[in-house]
């Protein structure tokens, strides 16, 4: 919406929305869609990986911009950011895990095990967890994971990896595991092993260190790409647009909970402070 009225075009006077949720249910996210498409819909905006692939099955000539999306390319959208599907485009941004290994070993200098969480159900999780797996070990470190199907299934598991001794979790983005991180910081905390990761709402929750990526920023650039397609431009014409921008958020409690001291280099460089 931010990105819409920076490219000048109001609610209201230039177009008209109406948003829906399914609530994580996929079932009720198809019929969202079918909903939409016996609607006169004339612009479909997605959130989220499991949003565009559901609209690029079901929807052959409306125009879809998609955000908040991990890699559409995984999700159907296309080949690459020029070759895509005639009626797809939109922004789209991975998590930055070259950058956060520096980090967790100027930290934790002696550290060898990773621990990990990701949820097999969902290919935005198994593409982050697949890019986490390649780089933690190209850095020398061994990653111990375990797949969560259900909320009931994430403090067993969590608890499980603390058994086998990682020195730290490092969490690949997923929507299961965001939404029961209570979880995990619970199981973590107990053990005394820090938490860092991709997920911006985990920092106020106890995680040490987050390199989240800006999903507003994203946002405001979809909503500018979808101003262009209100305008007419067709959406073959506009190329899949990557955002690279982070966030670094950390959290002094949480690490000094674990007996780390984060280092005033670090905290010059943060976006965030929690509790600042």
């Amino acid at each position: 919406l931010a990105g819409l009225k920076k490219s000048g075009l109001e609610q209201g006077r230039d177009y008209g929305i109406r948003t829906t949720n399914a609530q994580g249910d996929m079932g009720v996210l198809n019929g969202m869609v079918d909903a939409a498409l016996g609607e006169n819909t004339d612009l479909l905006l997605t959130i989220s990986t499991p949003t565009l692939q559901s609209c690029a099955q079901r929807v052959k000539g409306i125009p879809i911009v998609f955000t908040m999306v991990t890699n559409p390319f995984l999700a159907g959208a296309g080949t690459s950011e020029t070759d895509h599907l005639q009626n797809v485009t939109g922004a789209y941004g991975s998590i930055d895990v070259q950058n956060i290994l520096p980090i967790i070993k100027q930290l934790m200098p002696h550290a060898k095990r990773v621990g990990a969480l990701y949820a097999p159900a969902e290919i935005n999780s198994v593409y982050y967890h697949e890019l986490l797996s390649k780089v933690v070990k190209e850095s020398g470190y061994e990653l111990l994971s375990l797949g969560i199907n259900s909320a009931a299934e994430t403090l067993e598991a969590t608890q499980s990896l603390c058994d086998r001794q990682v020195d730290l979790f490092c969490l690949p983005n997923s929507g299961l595991a965001s939404s029961s991180y209570p979880a995990i910081a619970h199981a973590a905390a107990r053990a005394k092993i820090p938490v860092f990761g991709f997920m911006g709402s985990i920092a106020s929750q106890g995680a040490v260190v987050v390199l989240s990526i800006e999903y507003y920023d994203m946002g405001i650039e979809s909503g500018q790409i979808a101003a262009r397609v209100i305008r007419g431009e067709q959406t073959d014409s506009i190329p899949l647009h990557r955002c690279t921008k982070s966030k670094l958020l950390v959290n002094p409690a949480a690490a000094a909970a674990c007996g780390i001291n984060l280092p005033e280099t670090l905290l010059k460089l943060a976006d965030v402070i929690i509790g600042q």
